[in-house]
């Protein structure tokens, strides 16, 4: 069958999960594309698969930089104050009912005209396909990337937009939750990791082993002591302002534990030219091939982005949550109730919090055994091959 994958064009949604799910559907002998906008051209190209490339497509990296376009698109401005949450979580509910999977949608039903799909497979931030899918009558599925998107957690309002969206695409009927999932929620985690009970069948993303090498100099680096990486994921560092002293505030929270940290600040961010202070005991780097180095670490400081949360479960590692917007509060509470870390909040922040929080996580070992368990569960799913069995027989 021809399968099109949907993704909004932002890498930690699309690399982690979508291409591995891609792949394991091409192995299994269908044709498959993935469906997304122009900035992550390239990336598919490098991995070989075939794109169905959206112009207009959007990612927030795009809407930070060019705040003409976000107030074009109906997005508020962030660049007053980004530590703002509630302001933050208007931004990213825009991006999730308003303008950009309207665009998709318009434009996936234009580029399926031409290739015609029997099933899509959208990544659960990504609406434009389902409203696709719903136009054009072809069966669709959700790949669960952010938990908090599921049925358990989409906010109150969710039902308004989604079928003022579905007006706009001809589509008379009202939506259920279980419309949204389509014939398939495919999660990531353990049910375990769920607040409620979903109805969800629980994979493991075929390849999580990195094949690269690790960086040479990220393995051959001298830890006398206990490994803590810290990252603020693809998006964040793009935000106005916040970032910066987000990152301070990490450098120097690690320079007061024993420890070796390694900061990740960004793949468009040279250390170089890093103003701050750089402790004896951290290093800075702008891209770390996060799920290999995570399986060496000790602890992870997270902005609590799904796919590293995701990450940091699979490779048994605690975590310390420091959530700025959209799912991640959501996050970094889960983990914290389910004790496998601490939540440092944003407003909060500063380095002694954080160093008393990294200094809790990492000599109780409670943390530890909690992530270890959950790593055994991860372990026990099913992986992506048994996916592609089960999406074959739902679509006959």
């Amino acid at each position: 069958m021809r399968v099109v994958l949907t993704s909004v064009p932002v890498y930690s949604h699309l690399v982690p999960l979508v291409i591995p799910l891609a792949r394991e559907l091409t192995k299994a002998g269908h044709e498959v594309a993935i469906a997304t906008g122009p900035t992550m051209a390239d990336e598919l190209d490098n991995h070989g698969i075939r794109a169905i490339i959206l112009p207009n497509a959007v990612s927030p990296r795009q809407l930070f930089g060019n705040p003409g376009l976000a107030a074009q698109l109906g997005f508020p401005s962030l660049s007053s104050d980004s530590k703002d949450p509630e302001l933050a979580a208007r931004f990213f509910a825009e991006f999730l009912f308003g303008a950009p999977p309207r665009i998709i949608g318009t434009e996936l039903v234009a580029a399926l005209s031409e290739w015609r799909a029997d099933l899509i497979i959208r990544e659960s931030t990504e609406l434009g396909g389902y409203l696709a899918a719903e136009q054009l009558g072809i069966p669709h599925a959700t790949l669960d990337i952010e938990v908090m998107t599921s049925a358990d957690n989409m906010p109150a309002n969710w039902s308004d937009s989604v079928n003022n969206m579905r007006k706009q695409f001809g589509l008379a009927d009202e939506a259920t939750l279980t419309d949204l999932d389509g014939i398939l929620r495919i999660g990531v985690v353990p049910d375990s990791w769920y607040s409620k009970s979903a109805k969800v069948r629980h994979y493991l993303p075929s390849s999580e082993a990195d094949m690269r090498p690790l960086d040479t100099m990220l393995a051959r680096l001298d830890v006398p002591g206990p490994l803590v990486l810290a990252t603020l994921g693809s998006i964040v560092p793009a935000l106005p302002e916040s970032p910066e002293t987000i990152f301070r505030n990490i450098i120097e929270a690690l320079g007061n534990l024993p420890c070796t940290g390694i900061v990740a600040l960004g793949k468009d961010s040279d250390p170089e030219v890093w103003q701050g202070p750089i402790p004896d005991n951290v290093v800075l780097t702008s891209f770390v091939q996060q799920r290999k180095l995570l399986q060496t670490c000790d602890m992870f400081i997270t902005h609590a982005g799904f796919s590293g949360v995701r990450e940091s479960l699979l490779a048994g590692v605690p975590m310390v949550a420091i959530p700025v917007f959209g799912d991640q509060p959501g996050n970094a509470a889960r983990l914290t109730e389910l004790g496998l870390g601490l939540t440092v909040n944003l407003k909060e922040l500063s380095a002694e919090n954080l160093r008393a929080a990294g200094r809790q996580v990492l000599e109780d070992p409670t943390f530890r055994v909690a992530a270890k368990k959950m790593q055994r569960r991860m372990f026990g799913l099913p992986d992506f091959s048994q996916l592609a069995r089960d999406l074959e027989q739902l679509v006959k």
